[in-house]
This record gives structure tokens, sequence and C-alpha cells, in this order.
């Protein structure tokens, strides 16, 4: 579905269907938290040397992904891995070959003191020993996700809302829901991520992404496409 192109039985889903918000981007080429004097190619070239000099780093890898509960790394199924939960903070674990890196993922916004203690988690999967030269270790937070944690979900990335489900409840449960709608966006050049919207409402439209948008109980699933979505954006949605 494209915007502008809307048919009734789309518009039918929202309370009132009214044109999508059209953000500012800064003018060049279509990317948010730009201005009109930076250079978007750079930026994204650097990005891009960046990962590979990281994946260079590693060598051959494994992924592994912890759910951080109750003072304990619970590790989670395969099935699980690129699913994450907006009330949860995770814990993924890349052993390489030739180094190891550590991201912790943190979907609720929290004080720099609850932060901090979240911090013994990624402690406790390298018993606590901390070599510079052997170990990275970053945090993300939700919606500042780049290549260097996207690339090791090659299945894709989806932020859904509310604590952690296994995938298949997920699954069940949005086919039982009243709906849902996720935001489909990949700055920069990078791989693209899904992030559910809090309500299927028409102010949660905007012309510069693309938005997946699912009906009540599963009947129908549509990808809507705004004016200023990047390719990636709109095949990651398709």
């Amino acid at each position: 579905m494209v915007e502008k192109a809307e048919d009734a039985y789309f518009k039918s889903f929202f309370d009132g269907f009214y044109p999508p918000v059209t953000q500012d981007y800064g003018g060049n080429k279509g990317f948010a938290n730009t201005g009109p004097n930076q250079d978007v190619a750079a930026i994204a070239s650097k990005k891009r040397e960046a990962m590979k000099h990281l994946l260079n780093k590693l060598g051959k890898y494994t992924v592994q992904v912890y759910l951080c509960k109750d003072g304990k790394n619970v590790e989670l199924p395969e099935e699980d891995h690129g699913h994450f939960y907006q009330d949860e903070v995770y814990a993924i674990d890349i052993k390489g070959q030739y180094h190891r890196y550590l991201i912790q993922w943190f979907g609720p916004r929290l004080p720099g003191d609850q932060i901090a203690e979240y911090r013994d988690y990624l402690a406790q999967l390298t018993n606590y020993e901390f070599i510079p030269s052997e170990i990275t270790r970053t945090s993300v937070m939700q919606g500042h996700e780049d290549d260097s944690l996207l690339a090791f979900f090659p299945t894709g990335f989806i932020c859904h809302d509310g604590p952690y489900q296994a995938y298949k409840q997920r699954v069940a449960d949005i086919a039982n829901s009243k709906g849902c709608m996720y935001r489909v966006s990949g700055p920069f050049d990078q791989k693209p991520r899904a992030i559910q919207q809090d309500l299927v409402v028409c102010k949660n439209l905007n012309s510069g992404d693309t938005f997946l948008i699912v009906d009540e109980e599963n009947k129908k699933c549509f990808s809507w496409f705004g004016a200023g979505a990047s390719p990636d954006e709109k095949k990651y949605a398709s």
C-alpha cells in the first residue's frame, strides 16, 4: 500500500483516517536526525567500514541471546533470536574466533544507577573477567540499533511491545488481538528494524518510513510505504 493510494478497506482500520505526518529530514536523502550540511553518504560509509572491521576482528562466530531477569542470564532458544520486547533487557554474546563481543540491549529507559546494576549480567557471562584486548562490551538503547547489532540477526530484528513472550505465544496473541502496527526504519543505509507502535492509529504513520499493519484477529496484513521510505525498508516490510 503506497502513501496517498490507500483504499477504503485499509482506512477502515483507523478511527478517522487522515493524512500521515510528513517529517522534515533536513533535505538529505530522507534520513532522520540529519542536518542539511551533513554528508549522509559519508556517515553511511563510515558505519559500513566500522562493521567490516568488527567482523574481521571476530572471525567465525556464534550468537547466544539471554534475557536479563532476576539476577540471572536466561538463554533464549534460537527461534526467539531477533525478537526483543520493550519491557526487557537482553545480553547478546557473540563469541568470535579471535574476539568476543558482548552487547546489552535496553528496552525500557532506565536511570543511570539501574543501568549500572545491569552491567553485572554481562560480567556473569565472562566470569567477572574483562580483558579489553579480548572482549568488547557495549550497550544499545531501544531505537538506536545499527548494523553492529542488527547484522547478527540475519532473519530480522523486531521490537515487540510489552514483556517477553516465547515466539509461538507472541504469534498466537497477535492472531487473537485487535490488531497491531510495526514501524520499519533503517537510517544511514543500515539494516532495517521493526518496532511495534503503541496503537494502530493514523498519527503513528509518517511519510519517512514503512509500516506493517496486522488487522484484527490476523485476517489480513498490509505493508504501507511512506513517500520517503528507502528501498530496503520497503523490502523488509513486504
